[in-house]
């Protein structure tokens, strides 16, 4: 009998403007809390709006960096990411 899959607890994309100052920091924050809080249990996706705009249409995304945590729970998060309690809450770690 196959084991089931294993989902990341943890589902997450960050919508970046290319190599801007902050979509950057943004992704190095994001990318430092996974790799410190969250292990193996989460899966992060980074979509430049420069590259694919329609993504960005889609989900309504008017200001990049902006990271949409889609599991647990729904939450958009605007800006550099610097706020690491803002972020650990909005995932329900804090």
């Amino acid at each position: 009998m196959a084991l089931p899959a294993v989902f990341p607890e943890y589902s997450m994309r960050l919508f970046v403007a290319g190599r801007e100052r902050n979509s950057v920091m943004a992704h190095n924050n994001i990318t430092k809390i996974c790799h410190t809080h969250l292990k193996d249990n989460c899966t992060l996706e980074i979509i430049d709006v420069f590259e694919n705009h329609t993504a960005a249409m889609e989900e309504n995304i008017l200001l990049a960096p902006t990271l949409v945590i889609d599991t647990p729970n729904r939450e958009i998060i605007i800006g550099n990411l610097q706020d690491e309690l803002q972020i650990l809450t909005a995932l329900g770690i804090r």
